[in-house]
């Protein structure tokens, strides 16, 4: 069974070998800027130690895994059972999933932080449900949100009064403030 509350390391212990599990579009291309910006991410993460978690295929999932090896560090696809598609080539460890649902919820508790770009329903699926169980199962793990259309989506919501804003959400506007934002709470 997944468990939803409780991280591998309690807040404040990010560091060497701390997983941060990826979000985003699977429809993006190599030579897109999106892709190059999920490539510095991966790769900036690996250089400060950290691994990386994603759905494992292509998209920003392949761009910030391919990043991240290329550094050095060590990376987990987490992929269907029932998907034809195959995990991408940077991916070290794969972990098939039976269902969608179990997918999503290994995703989340693989990561010990998470990051967020720009993507599609799925995406954001992944965003509110990491958002919600953060509100009401107190979840300490850190999200960050990157993207012109995530943060101005993130932007967008703030105007609700009805909505809660963990203070463990930050909007960032690009990769080196994602992994500055998470060595911060690394060093807190």
């Amino acid at each position: 069974m997944v468990n939803l509350v409780k991280s591998k390391k309690e807040p404040g212990t990010f560091g060497r070998g701390t997983i941060v599990s990826i979000f985003g579009s699977a429809t993006i291309r190599s030579g897109e800027d999106a892709y190059r910006e999920a490539l510095i991410l991966g790769k900036l993460l690996g250089e400060r130690g950290f691994s990386v978690c994603s759905g494992g295929y292509g998209g920003s999932m392949e761009a910030v895994s391919r990043g991240a090896r290329e550094a050095g560090a060590k990376t987990i696809g987490i992929t269907l059972k029932t998907s034809k598609s195959k995990a991408n080539p940077w991916i070290l460890r794969e972990i098939k999933a039976a269902t969608w649902r179990e997918r999503l919820f290994r995703l989340i508790e693989t990561g010990d932080a998470y990051v967020v770009f720009d993507g599609g329903t799925g995406t954001l699926v992944e965003l509110f449900v990491v958002w919600e169980m953060m509100n009401k199962l107190k979840m300490k793990k850190p999200m960050i949100v990157l993207g012109k259309f995530s943060r101005a989506l993130m932007d967008f919501l703030k105007k609700n009064p009805l909505m809660i804003f963990n203070p463990l959400i930050e909007c960032v506007p690009g990769p080196r403030d994602a992994v500055d934002s998470l060595l911060r709470w690394k060093n807190a």
